[in-house]
């Protein structure tokens, strides 16, 4: 502005740019899930739960998700406390170990990873 007032260049307005409303205001309890220890060939569920708070529903537009991992989603969440739950089943005998998957929508970032850790007998 003061730039502007030095070259003598009239200011119509000024306004400060909108929040982007198309993406969801998703926070999520937590981002790692530990099952703790596991033996080969087990087969363990999960859940990670998460709030959408506006200003728009969350679209899930995909997911990078490893073979040992498989998910329940939906498409889109509303408004409101909601859960994505999975079954996880180790592929090898590591001591310990973590494994991550993505999802991806329209969320700040337009993605965010989630984490499962374990420890194998």
């Amino acid at each position: 502005i003061a730039a502007a007032k030095e070259r003598k260049i009239e200011i119509v307005s000024v306004s400060k740019a909108l929040d982007d409303t198309s993406l969801a205001n998703v926070k999520f309890d937590r981002e790692v899930v530990d099952l703790g220890r596991v033996e080969y060939g087990d087969s363990l569920t999960f859940g990670f739960e998460f709030d959408v708070s506006g200003p728009t529903a969350f679209t899930l537009d995909s997911l990078s998700i490893p073979s040992a991992i498989k998910l329940q989603t939906d498409s889109v969440y509303d408004y409101g406390i909601h859960k994505i739950e999975g079954i996880f089943i180790p592929e090898d005998r590591k001591s310990k170990g973590k494994v991550t998957f993505t999802i991806y929508g329209n969320i700040p970032g337009r993605s965010k990873e989630l984490n499962l850790t374990f420890e194998s007998e």
